[in-house]
C-alpha cells in the first residue's frame, strides 16, 4: 500500500511538474510574444518619428531653397531694371537730331512759363542749338543732354539724366510692385 501511495504521489507530482512546466513554457511564450509586439511597436513608433523628422527637414530645406531662389530672382529683376534705366540714360545722350528736337519741344511746352521768366538757361550744345533756333537764348555749359533753368529763387534741372532719375524714383514703387509680387 505504501508503494501505491508513493506511486500515486509520484504520479501526482509528475502531473503537477508537467502542468507547471507547461505554464512556464506558456508564460515564456507569452513574454516572448509580448516582447516582440512591444519591440515592433517601439520600432514602428521610432520609424514614424524619423520619417516625420525627415519630412519636416525636407520641407524646411525646400522652403529655404524657394526663398533663396526668390531672392536671387528678385535680385536679377532689380538688376535688369537698373540696366534698363542705365541704358535709357546712355541712349538719351545719342538721340537723333529729329527725336532730340521733339523731346526739347515737349520740354519747352511743359516748362514754357519757367523758360520765359528765366534769369538764365544753361544747356548742352545740341539742346542749345535747338533752343536758339526757336528764339530762346541759352548758354552752353552742360556736358550731358538737357538744360537747367535758373530763376530768381529757383533752379529747374531738366537734364535728361535727371528726368530719367525722377521718372525712376516716381515709378520704382509701381515697378517693384509689379516685378516682385508673389504670384
Amino acid at each position: 500500500m505504501v508503494e501505491k501511495i508513493l506511486e500515486y504521489l509520484d504520479e501526482k507530482a509528475k502531473k503537477e511538474i508537467e502542468t507547471l512546466w507547461r505554464e512556464k513554457e506558456e508564460m515564456i511564450s507569452n513574454l516572448e510574444k509580448d516582447f516582440e509586439k512591444r519591440s515592433k511597436e517601439k520600432i514602428e513608433k521610432e520609424r514614424k518619428e524619423i520619417q516625420e523628422k525627415i519630412a519636416k527637414e525636407i520641407e524646411e530645406a525646400k522652403q529655404r531653397k524657394e526663398r533663396e531662389l526668390l531672392f536671387l530672382f528678385q535680385k536679377k529683376k532689380l538688376k535688369i531694371v537698373r540696366e534698363i534705366y542705365s541704358l535709357a540714360c546712355q541712349r538719351i545722350q545719342n538721340l537723333s537730331p529729329e527725336i532730340l528736337e521733339k523731346v526739347v519741344a515737349n520740354l519747352v511746352k511743359k516748362n514754357e512759363k519757367d523758360i520765359f521768366s528765366a534769369k538764365e538757361i544753361i544747356a548742352s550744345q545740341r539742346v542749345n542749338k535747338i533752343l536758339e533756333k526757336n528764339g530762346i537764348q541759352t548758354k552752353v555749359g552742360l556736358d550731358e543732354e538737357g538744360m537747367i533753368i535758373r530763376k530768381e529763387n529757383q533752379e529747374i534741372d531738366l537734364r535728361f539724366s535727371t528726368l530719367i532719375l525722377e521718372s525712376k524714383e516716381k515709378n520704382d514703387p509701381e515697378i517693384a510692385k509689379s516685378l516682385f509680387a508673389n504670384k
